[in-house]
Order: structure tokens, then C-alpha cells, then sequence
């Protein structure tokens, strides 16, 4: 059984393409969000040049409406002619009325007036397609609790299993997260979509003007501990939490895609993914108290030390960590978050892949660094990015 995952160019932002199957025959495929809108048209170059039986999808995530992760999907997609044979089998998309825990109506029940007030807004309107089937087009979430007779009882997180086996559950994110967007949504992301400008706004991005970093002395272990220990204030932006947390898994293959998430989102969603696993004979993921075994993870919000704690860190037992960006405009990866990762792995060399180059990754690269903290990077390249394979 193998995954393969195609970390796209997608300048400061995500655009993953998935694919998996038995061996070499990758028959199925899913897409993660599609980055800004260049990526968007890179992406639809890409399914252009596929024959028509090869376009099919079995799902489209788009984790949340910052702009590096939903404008793509606008250029490449919403405003594009139909593609012959281009379908998804489900698009997971939290839109205005999930957010409020409704549903969205199928294209039968009529106009998508729920969605919100603004109308005719181009996602909107192409999302007459399959949207959150897998969730009867309620909110993608985790619950938290379902209400029994005598109180509440702790709910296992929702499973999909796609064609091919590929099963993918949801970590987050919760209602909580959700309802906490609605403010932002209606007063940014809406009058946005109004004018078919959603580029002009993210929310939860980082202001503009943050002060460029300069690369880090790192002569000895307690140089690396220094940087690690920066002051960082954790992740509050409202869209961020509201990412789409999932694991994919096929047979023994294990990878986590975080979005932009909250790092104690994903850590509670880690826990109630953990207590739900039954242990299997011959399985290497097997429950246990200790960390979550994955075989890749991508770092949550392009390696921001805003997003990745210790105690993230510490949930998890992985050899391989990828940072989806550019270092444009923001600068990430973050030097602290990085130096976070070394230090706290559990692998005994961990591997850094970076989808393309950059000015902040390219520290890393450094070869006595590597020598003397004993972990090792790959990087793709700025025109095709970088492919990982499992299996």
C-alpha cells in the first residue's frame, strides 16, 4: 500500500495533491486545499494535461478561508469552464452556515440562501457540486460530546473511508472553533466574496510588517535551547482554529495534515484519535500512552511558532516533517519553531522536507548544523515542488 504526497508550489500557502493504491497503480486521489491564485492555475494546468478518465476525485478538502489555502480553488477551479471528467466524489468546506451548526441544501432543495447574506458569490455558487456529503452538509467537525440520558459521553472523532481504502478522520476542527469565526466571516471573508476579491482578505494571517529575521548563530546545543525558548504567543486567529485537522491512513501508513490548526486543538484531537484506536496484531501504530506514531506530518500554519509547542511536539513520534512555504511575506518557517523540533523529537534524526526553496528554510540546509543536531533536510523545487512517498 502506498501514499504518495505532491506538496505543490503554493507560495506562502498549502496545496497538497494526494494520491495512493496498491504498489505502483496510484488510482485514487484527493486534493488539500489549492493555495493563492497562481497555484490555482498551476493546478488547473496540471488536470489539463491528465486524460478525462484520470480527472476523477475522491475529495476535495479546503481547510479554511485564509486565502494561501482557498483563492486556488477560485482561479482553478470556480472560475474555470467544466473539465471533461473532472469530479469529486465530496468537497469539505466550512462555509456561513456551518459555522451557525446548520446544513447546507442539496442543489434539488433549491438556492444556497443559508450560506449568508451576500449572494452570487463565485465559491458559493460552484459548490452546487457534492459539498460536506460524508456529513449529511453539516459542519466537517469533531464533536466533543453527544447528549445521552443521564449527561454527555466522549465521542470517537468521525472516520471516512474513501475509495481505495484511504481513511481519513477528522481532528478538527470543533464547534467551538467554528461559531468563533462568525464575526470575522460576515464583517472580512463576505464582503470579499461579494466582489470576487477573497485574496484581499485573509484573517488570521499575521499582519503586515513583521520585521524580517536574520539567521541564527548556532555554534552549540545551548545556542539551539536559546532559540527554542523564544517567547511565542500562541495562535489566536479565529480562521485558523477553524482549520480542517485530518489523518490519512492506509493499512500501516499514517500521515497528518494540520491546516493552519491551534497546536492544543491538535493535540486534543491526537488524544480522542488515540483513545479510539484498538490495538491490531502487526499493526506499528498501535494505541498506547505514549505519542502518535505518523509516518509524515506537516507542520500546522507553514512552520510558525505560533503553531508548534513542545507539547505538539511531544504528541507526536514522526521521521518526517513537512513545512509547505515560500518564507513570503511572513517569513516562515519560524527559526524557534524549527529549533522546537529538533530538540524535542523522539526520531533520532529527524528529516526536514521543505516543498521549495527559501531564503529561512535554506538555514537549515546547513550542513554542520546537521552534522552536530543529527537531522537532515530535502528540498523541492519553486517550479514543481516536492513529492514524499509512504510505502
Amino acid at each position: 500500500m502506498t501514499i504518495e504526497l505532491h506538496f505543490l508550489p503554493a507560495h506562502e500557502g498549502d496545496a497538497v495533491w494526494v494520491r495512493w493504491g496498491d504498489g505502483d497503480a496510484l488510482n485514487y486521489q484527493m486534493l488539500v486545499d489549492m493555495g493563492l491564485k497562481g497555484t490555482g492555475k498551476e493546478v488547473r494546468r496540471r488536470l489539463e494535461m491528465l486524460p478525462p478518465e484520470k480527472r476523477l476525485f475522491e475529495l476535495l478538502i479546503v481547510t479554511h478561508v485564509d486565502a494561501d489555502h482557498i483563492s486556488g480553488v477560485l482561479t482553478g477551479l470556480a472560475e474555470q469552464h467544466p473539465l471533461e471528467g473532472l469530479s469529486f466524489g465530496d468537497i469539505w468546506f466550512n462555509g456561513w452556515a456551518h459555522l451557525h451548526g446548520e446544513v447546507v441544501p442539496s442543489p434539488e432543495e433549491g438556492d444556497l440562501e443559508p450560506m449568508g447574506p451576500v449572494q452570487g458569490e463565485i465559491f458559493t455558487s460552484w459548490l452546487t457540486v457534492p459539498w460536506n456529503e460524508a456529513f449529511e452538509r453539516g459542519p466537517v467537525e469533531r464533536p466533543v460530546f453527544v447528549p445521552m440520558a443521564d449527561g454527555e459521553a466522549v465521542v470517537d472523532p468521525p472516520s471516512i473511508t474513501l475509495a481505495g481504502g484511504l481513511i481519513v478522520t477528522v481532528l478538527g476542527p470543533t464547534r467551538t472553533r467554528l461559531e468563533a469565526l462568525q464575526v470575522t466571516w460576515f464583517e472580512d471573508v463576505q464582503n470579499a466574496l461579494s466582489e470576487g476579491k477573497l485574496d484581499l482578505v485573509s484573517p488570521g494571517l499575521e499582519g503586515l510588517g513583521r520585521e524580517k529575521p536574520v539567521e541564527p548563530e548556532l555554534t552549540s546545543w545551548a545556542d539551539l535551547e536559546m532559540l527554542a525558548d523564544t517567547a511565542s504567543e500562541a495562535d489566536d486567529a479565529e480562521a485558523n482554529g477553524t482549520s480542517i485537522c485530518v489523518v490519512l491512513q492506509l493499512g500501516q501508513q499514517r500521515v497528518l495534515l494540520t491546516g493552519d490548526a491551534w497546536a492544543p486543538d491538535v493535540i486534543d484531537g491526537l488524544l480522542h484519535w488515540a483513545a479510539s484506536q484498538r490495538p491490531e496484531a502487526g499493526d506499528k501504530h498501535a494505541a498506547s500512552a505514549g505519542p502518535m506514531a505518523f509516518d509524515v506530518v506537516k507542520l500546522p500554519h507553514h512552520g510558525s511558532e505560533a503553531n508548534l509547542s513542545d507539547e505538539l511536539i511531544d504528541a507526536i513520534e514522526c521521521d518526517t516533517w513537512v513545512i509547505s512555504t515560500s518564507g513570503s511575506k511572513f517569513y516562515h518557517p519560524d527559526a524557534a519553531a524549527i529549533a522546537r523540533l529538533i530538540r524535542r523529537r523522539r526520531s533520532p534524526r529527524p528529516q526536514l522536507i521543505f516543498n521549495v526553496p527559501s531564503e529561512f528554510n535554506q538555514w537549515w540546509a546547513n550542513k554542520a548544523w546537521q552534522e552536530f543536531f543529527d537531522y537532515s533536510t530535502d528540498t523541492g523545487t519553486a517550479a514543481d515542488g516536492i513529492v514524499v512517498t509512504i510505502g
